[in-house]
Parts: structure tokens; C-alpha cells; sequence
């Protein structure tokens, strides 16, 4: 993958005008910056496709996760949005400002966009969503992050702040948005080892999900029944104070085998049972094997990644 993106690079800056389109599921494409004006080149992505998702939401992929942003090498803009006029002419004084500056040299890309989203007249909601994509970018991860910044403290310090903001919000139990923004939150006070606050919302969800309102969820990508199963899911987890970022019986059944060999896995009485079922020992063995196809294949500087 270095070695393609490198490939694509240089073929860029030799064909500058114009510039290749990018190939089947993306790659570098100049790019120009809202503010100021500047050429750089950018990841693009054209498509991708997911398998489950973790509980904070994280598909499971092939390809970068969260999508990478565009980020201006000069002023470090990131571009998360198709920006009006007054949007450029705001962001152009608030990317010069001293908090921004810090946030260039402390934070991650996506953090910054919802630091950015709100000042320029987006929804709460909107930044909650950029927010939530920043709590990815500085956990730790087994496939390709988008930006990557790993840092526990930054992860708690995002969770925090997300759960913080969610609960700030008037409650609005009829409308998708809030409902799944209330979930993720749920799952973050799990994951930040606030379990009673955790099952105290899980059961607010269960019931607001119970008398949902199917007509508000027409444009949803999900359903009520889907967040049902969420809650149910995320239930026992939270019962036996798991605080994992992947928890075993909330994997796919791809994603379980490759969580069983993971050498970080604690060897908890929960995670022994699973991992010793029967179903998954052919995809524990056939994960092993894979791993160490790849391993004599890639690099040591290109880490073995799920197909």
C-alpha cells in the first residue's frame, strides 16, 4: 500500500495538469485549499465497502477509517465540508487564531473539523458526528486509520467531551440522529469505565426505542429494530464491566477469530469461554494461518491487514 500511494504520488507530480483520477477505491489527487489558495495533494477516497462496526460505531474495512481529510500543508485547514463564501471568510480568522494553532500541533484532524464545524454554523449534531470519527483516530485500531494520533489520553479526553455534549443536548427520543448519538454515548461511558451511568442510559434508549416512530426513520440508514439490537447487545457487556474496544460477542463473525489471536486480547474467564467454542476454531486457525502468510509477504513496515 506505501509503495502505491508513493507510485500514484510521483505519477501525480509528474502529470500535474490534470491530475490522474483516482483508482478503483482511491488515491492522491490535487487538491486546493478554501483558504489561501494553496495545490497540495490529497487522499481521495472513490468507494470502499464495510463489514459490522464496532460499538462506537467504526466500520470494519479494507480501506482508511475514518476517511482521511483533506488537511492545507500550510495553515492546516481541514477541508471536512463543501465551504460557503462566509464559511471561508470565517474559517480564514479562525484557523489564524492562537487556539486553533494549538489545536494544529496537539490534535487530530477530525477534532479540529468539529472544533471548526459549530464556529462556522453547522449543527451540534453535525459536530458530534466529526467528533465521534475523532474518538477513532486516537484509539488503538487492527486496520488502516484514517489520520492516526494514538494516545489513551486523547481518547479519554474526546470520549469525555462526546458523552459530555450528547447529554447537553435537549432530548429528542423521536428523531434517528439523537437516538444513535445517544447510543454511541452509552457505549463510550462503557468503554470509559462508567458502567452505571452506562446501563442508566441503555435502559433510557430500550424504552424510547420501544415506542419509536417508524415515519421518522425513513431517511435513517438503520432502523429502531437495529438499535434494539444494539441495546440488547451492549447490555451484557456493560453487566460484566468489559470495558473493550471490540468485545468479543459484539463481533462479527469475520472479525471474532481475528480478535481471538490478537496478542493484546486479555485473557479474561469471558474471553477464554468464547474463544474456546467450537463454531470459531476454523476461523481461529484459518486467521492464524493467514497471519502468517502475510507476515512473510509484507514488509515489517507494512502491517498485515484482514482483506
Amino acid at each position: 500500500m506505501i509503495v502505491w500511494l508513493a507510485a500514484l504520488a510521483l505519477q501525480a507530480a509528474a502529470n500535474p495538469a490534470p491530475p490522474p483520477p483516482p483508482p478503483m477505491h482511491g488515491g492522491p489527487q490535487q487538491t486546493t485549499c478554501p483558504v489561501g489558495g494553496e495545490r497540495f495533494e490529497a487522499l481521495v477516497t472513490s468507494h470502499y465497502s464495510t463489514h459490522g462496526a464496532r460499538p462506537d460505531g467504526m466500520p470494519g474495512t479494507y480501506w482508511y477509517m475514518p476517511l482521511p481529510l483533506p488537511e492545507c500543508p500550510s495553515n492546516g485547514l481541514v477541508v471536512f465540508e463543501q465551504f460557503t463564501p462566509a464559511q471561508i471568510a470565517s474559517l480564514t480568522i479562525l484557523i489564524a487564531s492562537p487556539d486553533y494553532r494549538r489545536l494544529v500541533a496537539e490534535d487530530s484532524t477530525y477534532y479540529r473539523a468539529q472544533w471548526l464545524a459549530t464556529r462556522i454554523g453547522l449543527s451540534e449534531h453535525r459536530a458530534l458526528w466529526l467528533l465521534l470519527a475523532a474518538t477513532w483516530q486516537v484509539k488503538p485500531a487492527r486496520g488502516t486509520i484514517g489520520q492516526p494520533m494514538p494516545s489513551p489520553t486523547k481518547a479519554e479526553q474526546y470520549q469525555r467531551e462526546f458523552v459530555s455534549r450528547v447529554l447537553a443536548l435537549p432530548p429528542s427520543p423521536l428523531d434517528p440522529s439523537y437516538i444513535i448519538l445517544f447510543a454511541r454515548a452509552a457505549n463510550a461511558e462503557r468503554e470509559l469505565g462508567h458502567f452505571e451511568n452506562a446501563a442508566t442510559m441503555l435502559i433510557r434508549l430500550s424504552a424510547w426505542l420501544a415506542h419509536s416512530d417508524r415515519a421518522q426513520w425513513q431517511e435513517a440508514v438503520s432502523e429502531p429494530e437495529d438499535w434494539l439490537q444494539f441495546a440488547a447487545a451492549l447490555a451484557p457487556v456493560i453487566a460484566r464491566n468489559d470495558s473493550a474496544l471490540e468485545p468479543l460477542d459484539m463481533a462479527d463473525e469475520y472479525d471474532a477469530p481475528w480478535l481471538c489471536i490478537e496478542p493484546e486480547l486479555p485473557l479474561t474467564e469471558f474471553n477464554r469461554a468464547f474463544c474456546a467454542r467450537a463454531e470459531l476454531q476454523a476461523g481461529i486457525a484459518e486467521a492464524r494461518q493467514r497471519r502468517a502468510e502475510v507476515g512473510r509477504e509484507i514488509p515489517p513496515e507494512e502491517p498485515p491487514r484482514p482483506q
